[in-house]
């Protein structure tokens, strides 16, 4: 999984480079249209030859975002499977926390995703700690 994230960063970093190379010409063109006579022929040049690889590290840029996002949001999904089967599918938020490198505040997101997702229950015990219920066997 991180050799698949690390292809991802690559896409991102490759559409970030594009974005920044053609658009600074496309801003140089469109400031240097500004200032001269024929400033459309500059103007329209600047959009022919810089527009379409600029769209396309716009393209590269957002797909390898929303990759990384999935990629992310699937090892944490397994994060919180592999605990709550050590735990006898009983998890809390701390709990997860403490035993991977997720934030406080995102284990309660992702906990409550499994709730929504119809994966798991909660129950509220006699602290008033909210107790996660996975339906995992101990492998």
């Amino acid at each position: 999984m991180k050799n698949e994230i690390k292809s991802y960063q690559t896409e991102k970093n490759i559409g970030a480079v594009l974005i920044a190379i053609f658009g600074f010409f496309m801003l140089f063109g469109v400031l240097g249209s500004i200032f001269m006579v024929q400033g459309i022929n500059l103007l329209l040049g600047s959009l022919l030859l810089f527009g379409a690889p600029l769209a396309l590290g716009v393209y590269i840029y957002k797909k390898a975002v929303k990759k990384i996002r999935h990629a992310i949001g699937n090892t944490n999904e397994n994060i919180v499977i592999n605990l709550a089967a050590k735990n006898n599918g009983v998890i809390t938020q701390l709990y997860l926390a403490k035993n991977s490198n997720i934030p406080l505040d995102e284990s309660g997101d992702i906990l409550n995703n499994f709730v929504l997702k119809g994966l798991a229950s909660v129950d509220v015990d006699d602290n008033g700690i909210m107790v996660y219920h996975l339906n995992v066997k101990n492998s």
